[in-house]
């Protein structure tokens, strides 16, 4: 989970997946192997707090 703090009052939490995979492609003349990673954002929330003062 990433927690970043935004401005005034302000507050972002994001929350990852991370994916990986290997894989194997065959051609005639060979096999190649690799691994394939990747990062997925899943949940992505802003928090706003107001304040007394952000209300004038």
């Amino acid at each position: 989970m990433n927690l970043k703090v935004r401005g005034i009052n302000q507050t972002i939490h994001r929350l990852y997946l991370d994916v990986s995979c290997e894989v194997s492609i065959l051609t005639p003349y060979d096999t190649i192997e690799d691994t394939i990673s990747n990062e997925v954002v899943l949940i992505e929330n802003v928090i706003v707090r107001f304040s007394s003062i952000d209300i004038l």
